[in-house]
């Protein structure tokens, strides 16, 4: 697991911009087998569902459920099983429509029985009365368990004004 956090860091961190000294390289990845992309592909697909049928607990049959497990959500960390669940149940809560649309989902193979998906994401949530939609990149880290391949990291951010 620690591998993964380390992995997730590394991704973060690249995340905040640096000025390069030198050529730049092209990054190397492992190509994914079929197998894991469709996998992961159809992992992605029961996340989305649950978020549209607003069901924390549909979501957490695809989160694992320790104390390594970690979300961010535009700049917020929530660590550990038991702060990502109050997280969802507060995102939810009150909703009664939630709308999802994932567009141009890339897997990597981090080896290792890990992957990372990589995905444009727009996220209506609301009622009848009021709904917020955020449009960003959302980056799941998989990790498999069993026949499962469970979220061990999520990072999801959107830019928040004009750049």
């Amino acid at each position: 697991m620690s591998r993964v956090l380390a992995l997730l860091l590394v991704l973060l961190m690249s995340a905040c911009g640096s000025r390069a000294v030198g050529p730049v390289q092209e990054p190397t990845t492992n190509e994914p087998g079929e197998d894991v992309v469709k996998a992961v592909q159809g992992a992605v697909e029961q996340y989305r569902q649950a978020y549209e049928v607003h069901s924390v607990e549909a979501l957490a049959a695809i989160y694992s459920h320790d104390l390594d497990l970690s979300l961010v959500y535009q700049g917020r960390l929530f660590r550990g099983w038991s702060q990502v669940e109050a997280h969802l149940a507060e995102r939810l809560s009150g909703a009664s429509k939630v709308r999802m649309t994932i567009k141009d989902t890339s897997v990597q193979d981090l080896g290792g029985s890990s992957a990372l998906a990589t995905t444009s994401l727009e996220i209506t949530v609301g009622d009848d009365a009021t709904s917020v939609t955020e449009t960003g990149t959302l980056s799941l880290i998989f990790q498999k368990s069993g026949d499962n391949w469970l979220v061990v990291a999520e990072h999801f951010s959107y830019p928040t004004g004009a750049s």
